[in-house]
């Protein structure tokens, strides 16, 4: 054990291994791009899997070696999470190599390894592969890497913000419902004990091709609300279940669709009342105004409380939110038009206030993840925002001190209209909400 030690000590592996394959952090636009590649995989496994133990694919030397290729991706993505930082409850990142292999074995890596591990060549390696049923066997081992789909769910959920991502994620999402229930509808046809007349043979071409093509078409028009010929009770069944996932779908199409059209005719309103300091260059404007998403808060939500880490800024177009300091005193009223969290954001500090929506409000929100890209992209507008921040929490402390040594000097006469123009702001800001002791909670 001693030997162990020494010899650890002496060629240090670990230190070895930090200098070959440093943590990288979550957000780097190298990360974005290997995530991005490790999604268009996933895709290609989400039309195959099904494709595979319902129509089949070809017994062909390049569809192995694909496979083989994406056993390889994988497996390489898994080495990427176990070197990848994040962030903690506090908003800290983590970058030391331990907690972050620590935090990726109790999260993902079962997910991962399950999606990762080609138990439809291990079968074949057993023997299996000889026969149509032991053929469709080795297709169902496959399905365990569909897992992936559920990461591939959680890098759009990063890029839900952009309004194309939006829409070009809705109509792959269709695309691939319509795929799935086609290969569904095969299957359904393929294990029926008698033989039936299906609706996606009306060619009477027995081609699997010709088979899939129709009912990737006839799927595809019952998701829009198309009604078709059921030839069975089999079909039938199939049928209903198509129309109402397609009426789920249709009704969620058009809402989101509805929302972004909204998203982009609030474009401009967002440019106009996009308060940044003079000095900006106008197209770090107009693609500030873009990433910016709107939130609704109900009156007496806290919006972000004293001591929280800043990450996003507000601007307020409708509603009104209270200011409370640290022993729960009403410190200002904000309402449309103001904007606040812009100090946290860029000088990396944490909230000095606690903020409360009185009514209910419509905020403009910008990430600091969003901002942060784009002070990549114009350095000399990243410079005018940053010195504007650091003037304003001067000048809020300047205004701090010097308050705190008037209120050693005034007189009586000055204290007493101070505590009048005090209980008339708590009034104002309590004419938004139930009570005064309800928003302190």
């Amino acid at each position: 054990m001693l030997a162990f030690a020494e010899w650890w000590m002496r060629y240090n592996p670990l230190g070895k291994l930090e200098g070959l394959v440093p943590i990288i952090g979550p957000n780097t636009r190298r990360k974005l791009a290997w995530d991005i590649f490790i999604m268009c995989l996933v895709l290609y496994n989400a039309v195959m899997v099904p494709l595979a133990f319902s129509y089949g694919v070809p017994d062909h030397l390049g569809f192995t070696l694909v496979e083989y290729v994406l056993t390889a991706f994988y497996a390489v993505d898994m080495a990427v999470s176990f070197r990848t930082a994040y962030y903690d409850d506090d908003g800290n990142m983590v970058r030391d190599s331990w907690p972050v292999a620590r935090r990726y074995l109790t999260t993902w890596f079962m997910v991962d390894f399950f999606a990762t591990v080609p138990f439809d060549a291990i079968g074949q390696a057993a023997g299996l592969g000889g026969s149509q049923t032991q053929l469709t066997v080795l297709a169902i081992f496959k399905t365990p890497r569909l897992l992936r789909l559920i990461k591939l769910v959680r890098l759009l959920d990063r890029l839900r913000r952009a309004n194309a991502i939006k829409v070009v994620q809705l109509i792959l999402l269709m695309v691939m419902i319509a795929h799935w229930l086609a290969c569904i509808w095969y299957i359904i046809a393929r294990y029926t004990p008698r033989e039936e007349l299906w609706g996606f043979d009306t060619l009477h071409d027995h081609r699997k091709l010709t088979w899939y093509l129709s009912a990737f078409y006839y799927s595809f028009l019952m998701l829009l609300g198309d009604k078709r010929d059921a030839y069975n009770n089999y079909e039938r069944l199939f049928y209903i279940i198509c129309l109402v996932a397609g009426a789920c779908f249709y009704s969620a199409v058009v809402g989101n669709m509805a929302l972004l059209v909204a998203n982009m005719n609030i474009v401009s309103v967002r440019y106009r009342m996009l308060p940044t300091p003079q000095g900006c260059e106008p197209a770090f404007i107009r693609t500030l105004a873009t990433r910016m998403r709107i939130v609704t808060f109900i009156p007496r939500e806290v919006i972000f409380r004293q001591g929280d880490l800043g990450q996003e800024m507000y601007i307020i177009r409708s509603g009104c939110v209270a200011v409370l300091s640290k022993t729960n005193e009403y410190m200002s009223l904000l309402k449309s038009g103001d904007f606040f969290g812009e100090i946290a954001l860029l000088t990396q500090a944490r909230r000095t206030a606690k903020c409360i929506a009185l009514s209910n409000c419509d905020l403009a929100v910008l990430n600091s993840y969003d901002l942060k890209l784009l002070m990549k992209e114009f350095p000399e507008s990243a410079s005018t925002l940053q010195a504007a921040a650091r003037e304003r929490l001067r000048q809020l402390q300047i205004a701090g001190r010097a308050g705190t040594a008037a209120d050693d000097e005034e007189d009586e006469g000055k204290r007493r209209e101070r505590e009048e123009l005090r209980r008339t702001r708590i009034r104002t800001i309590s004419r938004f909400a139930t009570g005064e002791a309800t928003l302190a909670q």
